[in-house]
């Protein structure tokens, strides 16, 4: 199975009106400046249940990822602003954000290959929010029961 790229790099670059340099700029502040603070607002608004914070957050993340053609990352990013301004459920909030994390390294992961750099350090981070989220709420990642015989494989 191919992986749908996380990036549009060509609508991207049409965006930069075809300019390489200022394309790679943008990728480059996309992932050093960008994505890990906003989506660090966004982690502390659901960890606090504070809606605002997640509107703002993804308010902030839609803005990066329109410009580097972030697609699934933008929509994601207008789901945080609607869902935080309707004060929807946090398990709908928290579907979206395990989405947005997984995408979240996968756009890490591009942007480095594209750059031609090692994935950043700080992709650890969305590890990290993942785990301190399935443990602030783990009435929504229940863990799956697993027989005892087998040792975690499932298969029974």
């Amino acid at each position: 199975m191919v992986e749908t790229p996380a990036l549009d790099r060509q609508e991207a670059l049409n965006v930069c009106g075809g300019d390489e340099d200022m394309f790679l700029n943008f990728l480059s502040v996309y992932d050093e400046g960008s994505l890990n603070p906003h989506a660090l607002r966004l982690h502390k608004g659901i960890m606090k249940k504070d809606f605002e914070e997640i509107r703002l957050g993804g308010y902030f993340l839609k803005c990066g990822a329109g410009y580097i053609c972030a697609k699934r990352i933008y929509d994601l990013s207008v789901e945080f602003q609607r869902k935080g301004t309707l004060q929807e459920s946090m398990d709908s909030i928290l579907k979206d954000y395990m989405e947005f994390l997984n995408e979240a390294r996968k756009v890490k992961k591009e942007i480095a290959q594209i750059l031609k750099r090692p994935i950043s350090l700080d992709t650890a981070d969305f590890e990290r929010f993942e785990q301190q989220v399935r443990k602030a709420y783990p009435e929504n990642f229940p863990v799956p029961k697993v027989s005892p015989l087998c040792h975690g494989c499932n298969i029974f």
